[in-house]
């Protein structure tokens, strides 16, 4: 079998695309390998498959990437999304790097969307 497409039935001569999620870089598989986390194949028979776009990710074997939810982040240097540590937040979907608090305010914990206006006479 060519390039994204495997031989379902051993011994078989009928080739098969590779399902959506995903892929075959090898001629002569028997079989298709899952994209992983991170990455992406939006069409049957891929022969690798795409990097999710910077805040955004996946799990494996799918069809296409989900922006990181509120608190969290993705700058593609992992392939998951991230939640912003404490001092940092991030109030949109799909962020790519997390907001460090204002003077003033603070985040207490991670994942966060916003972050809290100090009580007067705090430090």
């Amino acid at each position: 079998c060519e390039l994204g497409k495997f031989r379902a039935i051993s011994g078989g001569t009928a080739c098969e695309l590779c399902e959506v999620g995903k892929f075959t870089s090898s001629p002569g598989s028997s079989e298709c390998a899952l994209c992983g986390t991170g990455t992406f194949a939006r069409l049957g028979g891929a022969v690798s498959c795409e990097t999710c776009p910077v805040g955004f990710s996946s799990g494996e074997g799918v069809s296409e990437c989900d922006a990181c939810e509120l608190g969290f982040f993705n700058n593609q240097i992992t392939p998951s999304c991230l939640p912003c540590s404490a001092g940092f937040y991030a109030g949109a979907i799909g962020q790519t790097s997390c907001t460090s608090c204002a003077q003033g305010q603070f985040a207490r914990q991670d994942a966060l969307t916003s972050c809290t206006p100090c009580s007067l006479g705090s430090l």
